[in-house]
């Protein structure tokens, strides 16, 4: 609602006539997430989406999911790996007394 500068949810559904406008505003919104300035990983877009989706699915003003699904993007695998001996120290020497055999147990 902050994208669209909106403080009622019930000022969404305004255009519940026209739901090409609806749909546009969504894709658009899905767009802003997936480019900077706020770039979110795939699986917080999606969560987002379903909230939206069922928003306007409960109030039945949208129609055309499958169009609106496909510019949620891809799913980019997260690259796992272990801490280097540079962090861990760097770790040791921020970290206070209780997190300290947390840190050690790496």
């Amino acid at each position: 609602m902050n994208y669209l500068k909106i403080d009622i949810p019930d000022d969404l559904l305004r255009y519940q006539d026209n739901l090409k406008f609806i749909q546009n505003q969504i894709i658009e919104y899905l767009i802003y997430l997936k480019h900077l300035p706020v770039s979110l990983r795939y699986a917080t877009r999606s969560q987002y989406l379903a909230v939206i989706m069922t928003y306007y699915d409960l109030n039945e003003a949208v129609s055309n999911k499958k169009e609106i699904y496909r510019y949620i993007g891809e799913e980019r695998p997260i690259e796992n790996r272990g801490y280097r001996s540079e962090e861990i120290t760097k770790m040791l020497d921020l970290c206070d007394e209780r997190v300290l055999p947390n840190i050690e147990c790496v």
